[in-house]
């Protein structure tokens, strides 16, 4: 009972940890590649389609992404609950600087004030230095912003926002930054094949030409056996015929 208080304690501290910020709280498969884990600011209110392009480091499978999330509440006089609801966040291709085909996609119920794990149920093979995007998108009407940073933006790529075109948030709102979205992504690299092996041919000793050569030692003894055989045929005829003789 005892172990199992201690199993379900230490599982509620990690979604808390998750929810409050921390990028590492829970175990995630993969190794951490492209990122920008700070933010300081969100949008005045939510988009239906944002993105964050990125250069992966690593090639290999990408199965796991973060995005720092929470919820718009608007401040009328009447305070209004939030309206939670699915997002879909996709992994895609670029088309020239603009976001391009989806690779992976991914529904999930966001979390208000935290990292947003989303884990791909198909993921995406990416390859080391090719740009990609991450892309999220939500109903008209929906309340999650994606907290983006001005302060360190990632230099490999940019925050988007879709509006008739793709633009930056920049071009979006003159009073916003060219931001980075707050966003962190895993790579399962496969293994390294190992090398084949070869097995070095044995090394020859004196008096050994290979097998199958009357200079191997086990034919030696093969004709010295059969010399003796032969010897002791002789000697028995011999011998007969003197009996004979007499």
């Amino acid at each position: 009972m005892k172990r199992r208080l201690l199993f379900v304690a230490a599982a509620v501290a990690s979604i808390l940890a998750l929810s409050t910020g921390s990028v590492m709280a829970i175990p995630i498969p993969g190794t951490p590649d492209a990122s920008n884990t700070s933010y300081d600011t969100n949008l005045p209110a939510p988009t239906a389609l944002e993105a964050q392009t990125f250069v992966p480091t690593l090639t290999g499978s990408l199965g796991t992404v973060l995005v720092h999330t929470n919820m718009f509440v608007p401040t009328p006089t009447v305070i209004v609950q939030p309206n939670v609801t699915d997002i879909t966040v996709n992994i895609t291709s670029m088309s020239g600087a603009d976001p391009g085909s989806t690779l992976a996609t991914q529904t999930i119920t966001p979390v208000d004030g935290g990292w947003t794990l989303v884990t791909f149920t198909a993921p995406t093979n990416v390859v080391a230095g090719t740009k990609y995007a991450i892309e999220l998108s939500q109903g008209a009407g929906d309340t999650t912003r994606w907290d983006f940073d001005c302060a360190q933006p990632y230099g490999p790529g940019n925050a988007l926002i879709f509006s008739t075109t793709w633009k930056s948030i920049f071009a979006f709102d003159a009073q916003d930054c060219l931001a980075t979205f707050a966003f962190q992504t895993y790579i399962v690299v496969a293994a390294a094949t190992p090398a084949p092996t070869h097995t070095a041919p044995p090394t020859s000793t004196a008096g050994d030409t290979g097998s199958g050569t009357p200079g191997n030692p086990s034919y030696l003894l093969i004709f010295a056996g059969l010399a003796a055989a032969a010897s002791a045929a002789v000697f028995v005829s011999i011998s007969r015929r003197r009996l004979t003789q007499r």
